[in-house]
């Protein structure tokens, strides 16, 4: 089947000799799995690496999208299915029902105004099990440092610094972008070719404490080359004996609720991870709550909801603050189980199951998830209080694989930014106390949820990259609703915290390792 989807070209899209459509890569051919039977390619070229795999893979099933159509239309006699598109411009539900064993991106994203968005797109039609297979030029080459040492930075028709390329990746940029999208490196190739390195600079490096032989080949990879999978591997119906929604004590509705007050870059990342990252077993509710966005925010959610067929738009006229655009969300939702989840955020793989495996247990209240920075470090693995009863996050800035993060713990608290509760327990605790100016809420409905007898767990195994603050208002705004918020807190709660510190002092200090019954 052949299908044309026309868009038109971006400046990077603009062509060049004929001659540069018909090679392709044999690196990257060899990184594609031989047992693939369903492969996407984003930059398909003319097909010749396609043409090349569906060969090798026994009759493949091949889908290309290309922005250049003299080149699509080659393609289009190698390959099964080609889009004449400007990926980034691309109507992906075009690609609904597949579901690819691998998907290629061979010298691409860094043609691309935003890289990140396009790869979570695409990866939405990826199989639990598949791989993504990238290539791209490293701006870390030693052509390029020696050139601005000598303060040059000169573009050209092709190469490293092609004059088309508009985002610069070195090997250790990209895999963090693979990260953040919730892929790890599977394996890792790097092409190479001369550079005149003087011994004269060693002396340089060790005194920077820089690890010469690692720079070295740094400096010397023209193009490195990735094969990632899932960090965590999905889990679906029928592929994983050892898990399956029957495993869990009853079936849920799930209505994940997102308050939005500008920050439409936040919000547009976020649904992708969701969309990237959602289980299948599972009805999507997601619902954004517009609170009187005044930037672009509005025009981003109609594009949206084209986009995601599953999302849910509440718009208020007045800001109703977080706690009260929550309560308001939930008030109007079907779900039976709610997550509150902040728009600055990019959910990982199976955080949202990791989180269900848990609410069901005897005694458990609510469930929150490890939230990390871009870099691995932790930002929230559960809230305890210090010696003036102030709530601060525990192991804060540990690394997100160390030992001590990735137990399962009972908190006096969690974070709001990921937070997971039965609506039915909402209702009854009186949901968000709206009093706060800022912050508090989420501690406050915690102490709320404990007052009922319920627990608070700390889920490891569930992930989320949080971009801490970039939601939030300017800092001297942020101090002095935090300082209000905390004096109405222990207003509240201090004969809670009291009776709660004379039993078992070492639970609001630490915590207490949970095990379920």
């Amino acid at each position: 089947m052949i299908e044309d989807f026309k868009a038109d070209a971006p400046a990077s899209g603009e062509a060049k000799p004929a001659d540069y459509y018909q090679v392709w890569n044999q690196a990257l051919f060899d990184l594609v799995p031989s047992d693939c039977k369903r492969v996407l390619e984003v930059g398909c070229a003319s097909g010749k690496l396609g043409e090349a795999i569906k060969k090798r893979n026994g009759g493949a099933h091949y889908v290309g999208i290309e922005v250049i159509a003299p080149a699509a239309e080659i393609a289009k006699g190698r390959l099964d299915q080609v889009f004449i598109a400007n990926v980034e411009a691309f109507d992906w539900p075009r690609l609904s029902g597949q579901a690819f064993d691998c998907i290629v991106f061979g010298d691409v994203l860094e043609h691309l105004l935003d890289p990140k968005k396009t790869l979570q797109a695409a990866t939405r039609f990826l199989a639990p099990e598949g791989s993504v297979v990238c290539c791209l030029p490293n701006v870390g080459h030693w052509s390029i440092i020696s050139g601005l040492i000598e303060g040059k930075w000169e573009y050209a028709d092709s190469g490293l610094l092609d004059r088309t390329h508009l985002r610069f990746f070195t090997i250790s940029t990209f895999r963090a972008l693979l990260e953040e999208c919730g892929f790890a490196v599977e394996r890792e190739e790097r092409l190479r070719n001369s550079a005149q390195l003087s011994q004269d600079i060693v002396p340089f490096l060790e005194k920077m404490n820089v690890d010469v032989k690692d720079f070295v080949d740094r400096v010397t990879t023209f193009q490195f080359l990735f094969r990632s999978r899932r960090a965590v591997p999905v889990r679906t119906p029928g592929r994983d004996a050892s898990w399956s929604p029957a495993a869990r004590p009853a079936a849920h509705t799930v209505a994940i609720i997102i308050p939005v007050f500008n920050k439409m870059e936040l919000t547009r990342d976020c649904l992708a991870s969701i969309a990237a990252n959602y289980p299948a077993d599972i009805s999507p509710e997601i619902i954004v709550f517009d609170n009187a966005s005044s930037d672009g925010t509005r025009a981003y959610l109609e594009t949206a909801q084209r986009e995601y067929d599953w999302l849910k738009i509440i718009r208020s006229q007045v800001n109703l603050g977080f706690a009260g655009a929550n309560n308001k969300a939930a008030q109007l939702c079907d779900a039976d189980v709610l997550v509150f989840l902040n728009n600055d955020t990019i959910v990982q793989p199976a955080w949202l199951e990791r989180m269900l495996d848990r609410i069901d247990d005897e005694g458990v209240g609510m469930v929150g998830s490890k939230l990390i920075y871009p870099d691995g470090r932790i930002q929230h693995a559960g809230m305890v209080f210090d010696s003036h009863a102030t709530p601060t996050h525990i192991h804060h800035l540990a690394g997100k694989s160390d030992a001590i993060v990735n137990v399962a713990m009972e908190y006096p608290a969690v974070t709001g930014a990921c937070i997971m509760i039965k609506r039915d327990l909402y209702r009854a605790v009186g949901m968000m106390d709206t009093t706060y100016p800022m912050y508090y809420e989420d501690v406050d409905l915690c102490f709320k949820v404990r007052e009922k007898g319920y627990k608070i767990i700390y889920q490891p195994e569930s992930m989320v990259i949080h971009l801490e603050g970039r939601s939030s208002a300017n800092l001297d705004t942020i101090i002095k609703h935090n300082e209000a918020s905390r004096v109405i807190f222990y207003r509240k709660w201090q004969d809670f915290m009291l009776r709660g510190l004379r039993a078992d002092p070492g639970f609001y200090f630490s915590g207490k390792e949970y095990r379920p019954r």
